[in-house]
């Protein structure tokens, strides 16, 4: 995940970097927004890592108490909603 970031990152930075992007006035059209949409995603992305990490620990503690299968799988299936849904 990190290295989608890093990714994303790089490719707003060659958009300021490109000299053609100053002589035509994109970069002042531009007003900031692909830093800011940059920025957007990475702090989306850093709060999704966080989630499953947390949803992670619980799954771990779960497993360590000796949890139902039940209830094993229904925070399987609650990782994977937030993974494929976003919630």
């Amino acid at each position: 995940m990190e290295e989608n970031i890093i990714s994303l990152l790089t490719e707003a930075l060659k958009f300021y970097a490109e000299p053609d992007n100053y002589d035509n006035n994109k970069i002042i059209n531009d007003r900031g927004h692909h830093a800011k949409f940059a920025i957007e995603l990475t702090e989306k992305n850093r709060k999704t890592i966080a989630t499953y990490e947390k949803e992670f620990d619980e799954l771990m503690e779960m497993k360590e108490e000796e949890t139902s299968p039940e209830e094993f799988l229904k925070e399987i299936i609650k990782i994977v909603d937030i993974e494929k849904y976003g919630r």
